[in-house]
């Protein structure tokens, strides 16, 4: 889940997540849990966004209840489900004395805190020592060190991101196995299908055409461990399957950080697979019919230098991001001062202007569709999306089954998370590099290079849509808007000079 951010920082004059919004409109759910209004809520309230126009936050939670229904999700799981959501809306209501300017981390309300564990079946005290205490190892002894109130709000809203990608991964593993066939009652993963062989001879037979587009394939260009293992599964079985795959828009706002550039980044790597399937296909049809045409210049829609770019290894923006994860004193002025250095000499990756910047720490990529400003303001935080792994082991220890389970593999922390020793857990006292770290990004990477696999694999069809006005309004169309729409994504020549 790349937008977790949102969770504890909605933007300005956005709306958290609608299901924040819709437990606290219904009371039958919010006064059981002891909710304040979603005004009076930090999470809900900030930006004050309250309502979306044209959405019912009641009608919206009965439609979402009986979709949750539909999928499988049993009425004491939607319970646990609201419950969740409701306490970790509670975390943002702590109070440690960063407006103070206290010292040391201290509770001003530790009812509200009292509130959150009794939903979630914990014990308090614990609880608020992880929150308020650091606990650092020296020799055999355990030295206690009393947090500032802004590293111990962090940790709080870090296990509130934390809270919300667990019920994310919930509700999309149980909408998988309810998609199931004649396996939806197991368990057990989908397997990989398996595409026809007409498929697998013209993946071989476009492997070597794909170098005419950069030097690297396309479908599935960079094949790791996991990778490969996929796609021998896949040619192993014998299944058959259709798919749908909504494909991300580009994104661009007035500032750019993590989320939008691995958006950006999965759309070049889908564009460059639609090029050589479009590529690929047109070859066949000119075979079918007998037709030898010249070698294709394929030069105005190879995107492959972008996409190393961002993507490749070593060197890329996102292998280096996760490199500066694990770099003693490492910092977002370090990471983009030799993310620069690095790649000095591309026309792809410039400073941008103070009119284009939207701080000092902004770099420009300029993407297939054209160049995006990003900020590296707190990239490294969102990249290694730290998590006290002593809040998840007290959360591992809830006396509810339901709520043990959601964070049984560690809640989907991603590696960079920080103990403090309070819970004791194995290799706590040990302070070597993990060199198997794995950020959001390397993780978002990987998922993607999987989807590519299987889409390498598969005999796609495309459905392209053009976006007609910024106004979401029927019947109009703004002719700007939609012929660059229709140049960026190839659909028609362009126009010459």
């Amino acid at each position: 889940m790349l937008e977790k951010t949102r969770v504890v920082a909605p933007g300005l004059g956005e709306r958290n997540y609608h299901a924040c919004y819709m437990l606290c409109k219904a009371r039958r759910l919010s006064d059981g849990l002891q909710l304040p209004s979603a005004a009076e809520l930090r999470y809900t309230g900030l930006t004050g966004c309250l309502d979306s126009p044209g959405w019912d936050d009641g009608a919206q939670l009965s439609l979402c209840e009986a979709a949750m229904t539909h999928v499988g999700v049993d009425a004491e799981a939607q319970g646990w489900l609201w419950r969740l959501l409701g306490a970790l809306l509670l975390l943002g209501q702590l109070d440690f004395g960063e407006a103070e300017g206290l010292a040391e981390a201290q509770l001003a309300e530790p009812e509200t805190l009292q509130t959150f564990c009794d939903l979630l079946q914990l014990d308090c005290e614990p609880m608020q020592r992880a929150l308020q205490i650091k606990m650092t190892k020296a020799g055999a002894e355990w030295i206690a060190q009393p947090l500032l109130p802004a590293k111990a709000s962090e940790l709080r809203h870090g296990l509130a991101r934390t809270m919300y990608s667990a019920l994310f991964d919930f509700l999309v593993a149980q909408i998988n196995r309810s998609l199931q066939i004649g396996e939806a009652d197991t368990g057990r993963a989908a397997p990989p299908p398996l595409a026809s062989s007409a498929v697998l001879e013209r993946q071989a037979s476009t492997a070597g055409r794909a170098k005419s587009m950069g030097g690297a394939k396309m479908r599935g260009s960079i094949q790791d461990n996991e990778t490969s293992r996929l796609l021998s599964a896949m040619q192993a079985r014998n299944e058959r399957f259709i798919g749908i795959l909504d494909i991300f828009g580009f994104e661009t706002f007035k500032v750019n950080s993590l989320e939008q550039l691995c958006i950006n980044f999965c759309n070049e790597r889908l564009q460059a697979a639609f090029n050589e399937s479009v590529f690929a296909a047109v070859q066949e049809e000119n075979a079918a019919e007998g037709i030898v045409l010249p070698a294709a210049d394929l030069s105005d829609v190879d995107n492959s230098e972008v996409v190393r770019l961002i993507g490749g290894k070593p060197g890329g923006i996102l292998h280096s991001l996760n490199e500066e994860c694990i770099v003693p004193k490492g910092s977002d002025a370090s990471f983009l001062g030799k993310l620069m250095d690095l790649h000095k000499d591309s026309p792809l990756l410039k400073r941008p202007t103070r009119e284009q910047a939207s701080d000092a720490l902004s770099f420009s990529v300029v993407h297939f569709v054209g160049p995006v400003v990003y900020s590296a303001h707190n990239l490294l935080m969102k990249n290694k999306d730290p998590v006290s792994q002593d809040l998840l082991v007290l959360l591992q220890h809830s006396r509810s089954p339901w709520v043990q389970s959601r964070f049984a593999g560690g809640g989907g922390s991603s590696g960079g998370g920080v103990s403090s020793g309070l819970t004791a857990p194995p290799g706590a006292g040990s302070r070597r590099k993990d060199t198997r770290f794995k950020g959001v990004a390397a993780k978002f990477q990987q998922q993607l290079e999987e989807l590519l696999a299987l889409v390498g694999f598969s005999d796609p069809h495309f459905v392209r849509c053009v976006k007609p006005n910024q106004k979401k309004a029927a019947r109009l169309f703004e002719p700007v808007m939609v012929e660059t729409q229709l140049l960026t994504l190839t659909l028609t020549p362009n126009p010459d000079p």
